[in-house]
């Protein structure tokens, strides 16, 4: 697990749990912000993840993540979307996570997420710089192992 969902590694893809704001950001990069896309993944749309088929009859469970994701299916509203992976035929990538920005929110938020969000950024680097790094993975070569 990674972030906020499994992130599945198939075909050259990375299919990455997506809140729907993720998903219409890259839905609209092109037209947008077209200066960025050198440097910012190849976005193959909002897919399901691989494996993602009718759940068998005999599986009579009320609720599952598996479940819920077929009926997100069902509903034309997909929970994943699709991005080129760029660590591809790399044996140990070092990977950042990087957010860049002060607005930690959406317009539409409701007041006290609103109040909470700008609490965590009067009190980190995202307040002072606009830049927070919330997650990275080092490789360490002379012992063979991640930081």
């Amino acid at each position: 697990m990674l972030g906020h969902g499994a992130i599945i590694l198939h075909e050259e893809k990375l299919f990455k749990p997506a809140p729907t704001t993720e998903a219409d950001f890259y839905d609209n990069i092109e037209e947008r912000l077209p200066a960025i896309l050198p440097f910012i993944p190849k976005y193959f749309g909002r897919r399901a993840p691989p494996g993602a088929g009718p759940i068998p009859a005999s599986q009579n469970i009320r609720c599952t993540a598996y479940r819920i994701l077929i009926v997100s299916l069902s509903l034309n509203w997909l929970p994943y979307i699709a991005l080129e992976d760029l660590t591809r035929g790399m044996q140990a990538a070092c990977i950042l996570d990087l957010k860049m920005g002060t607005v930690l929110t959406a317009d539409w938020a409701p007041a006290k997420k609103v109040q909470q969000r700008e609490e965590v950024a009067r009190s980190t680097t995202i307040g002072s710089l606009g830049i927070c790094i919330s997650g990275m993975r080092v490789w360490k070569e002379h012992v063979t192992e991640y930081l």
